[in-house]
């Protein structure tokens, strides 16, 4: 995944958050309260008041319906980063002697967790309100306090859409580049692994030419292929990972076993009286076998027999 598509998918999923907290798509808590005693400029002056406190930001006030107001106020400082931030929308209803409240507080960004943050800033706005219209002593203590003006955040200043850039940067940029790179190393590997299988069966295939050849000269194939020369190889292939010589066992004078182990760990044998047919039955009649050509097809990879070894 390149950059362009990382930045397209990092766009794609922000303009999701986006639509989802514009539909009111996420975790959010409501509660009703009945303040008796109080009337909605002293309830939005004993918000302003607790968003002081709390240090909320961004307050809105939408317009009113029906002269109902409605406020919002962004909640960002309280609990885990990890809960990010709330709206709190608080609807005023007056009534007789009194003001009805609808609380919401909302996720934000289209959170469809909130690890009980919105509940909390229920219990907190309206532990605070009843508290301050409890008596008129309390509320004339607590209107008495000076609100000071509400820091305003641009979406790039917020503490949740911060870690909510870092989060999709980190899942759109870093986790694809990490997992190509992952890819390409076992690719490297394998590549590696099958190069190296197809020359050894290179290899099995030189020395079984050598011996079929041998065989004819000498109508007995030798103990030892190590200790002795061959006229179609000048030097034996050793294995091109661990340099070491391919096993070479004579089960009895007309058959031997030529064995290499695969990087999966399976072994390659080379039988004669399995990899050429007719041979076992020429041998017991008593005829001599003509001089066998290695078949390069059957080993599936490009393999000159005749070529000097370097």
């Amino acid at each position: 995944m390149g950059i362009a598509d990382s930045a397209a998918s990092s766009a794609v999923a922000l303009g999701t958050a986006k639509w989802m907290e514009s539909r009111g798509i996420g975790a959010s808590k409501k509660t009703i309260l009945h303040l008796l005693n109080s009337t909605p400029e002293e309830v939005e002056k004993a918000l302003d008041i607790l968003a002081s406190q709390d240090r909320w930001s961004n307050k809105e006030t939408q317009p009113a319906i029906n002269n109902n107001p409605i406020i919002r106020y962004q909640i960002g400082q309280w609990g885990l980063s990890i809960s990010g931030s709330q709206l709190l929308i608080v609807a005023i209803i007056p009534s007789e002697n009194a003001t009805d409240i609808t609380l919401e507080s909302r996720s934000m960004m289209g959170q469809l967790m909130d690890w009980g943050r919105n509940q909390k800033n229920l219990d907190r706005a309206a532990s605070f309100l009843q508290n301050t219209f409890s008596s008129q002593e309390s509320k004339s203590s607590v209107l008495s306090m000076p609100a000071t003006p509400l820091p305003k955040q641009s979406l790039i200043e917020q503490k949740s859409f911060r870690i909510f850039l870092i989060i999709m940067g980190f899942i759109t940029i870093v986790l694809p580049l990490i997992f190509r790179v992952a890819t390409v190393q076992k690719v490297n590997v394998q590549m590696q692994q099958l190069n190296l299988d197809s020359q050894r069966q290179c290899d099995l295939a030189k020395i079984q030419y050598a011996l079929e050849n041998y065989y004819e000269r000498n109508k007995m194939y030798p103990e030892d292929i190590y200790n002795i020369s061959f006229p179609e190889i000048i030097t034996l292939p050793i294995d091109p990972q661990t340099s070491e010589h391919y096993q070479y066992r004579l089960t009895n004078p007309d058959r031997y076993e030529l064995i290499a182990q695969l990087s999966s760990g399976r072994t390659v044998t080379k039988d004669p009286f399995l990899d050429f047919p007719g041979k076992n039955a020429s041998i017991k009649a008593g005829r001599s076998t003509p001089p066998l050509l290695i078949d390069k097809s059957m080993y599936e990879i490009p393999c000159s027999l005749t070529e000097k070894s370097k």
